[in-house]
């Protein structure tokens, strides 16, 4: 197979910076909507702690509110902006895009930035689903104990 024309490999270049930027926004949507589910979670239990709780119940408590908070920072961690350029004077890349627009450079000198920056994005997006796959983990375990907290705190007497 040969090397595509000069415009062809442009234009494939800003179809991948494209997708790339989509999973992106999904990775960022999805983990907003745990964030804010967590952050629901540990408002309630907040709310909950001002009440009579047993010993039991205050422990799991504290089990619960440590899962949740480690699990809000890999979530805040992975929304937190990540400005690297794709190389100074990149036409693609706006943390580093050229303050003098007059001359552009021609397009196989744009292919190939926009491939830098395709590449600069796939680990952008490597490293916020790493630290999602953290979170959800961390989630996970939050909901368990989610679930003993709530059967434990349900259930009067236990523990008091």
């Amino acid at each position: 197979m040969g090397r595509l024309a000069a415009a062809e490999d442009l234009s494939t270049a800003l179809r991948t910076v494209s997708e790339i930027n989509r999973v992106i926004a999904a990775a960022d949507v999805k983990v907003g909507l745990l964030l804010t589910a967590n952050g629901f979670a540990l408002t309630g239990l907040v709310a909950t702690a001002r009440t009579h709780t047993t010993v039991l119940t205050c422990a799991i408590g504290v089990v619960l509110a440590v899962s949740l908070l480690v699990c809000m920072a890999y979530l805040a961690a992975t929304l937190r902006p990540d400005l690297r350029g794709a190389g100074a004077g990149n036409w693609f890349s706006f943390p580093t895009f050229p303050t003098e627009t007059d001359r552009r450079p021609d397009v196989a000198v744009l292919a190939d930035q926009a491939w830098r920056e395709a590449a600069v994005l796939a680990e952008v997006a490597r490293g916020k689903y790493r630290r999602f796959v953290v979170a959800l983990r961390w989630s996970a375990v939050s909901s368990v104990v989610f679930v003993g907290w709530f059967v434990v705190s349900s259930v009067s007497g236990v523990g008091g």
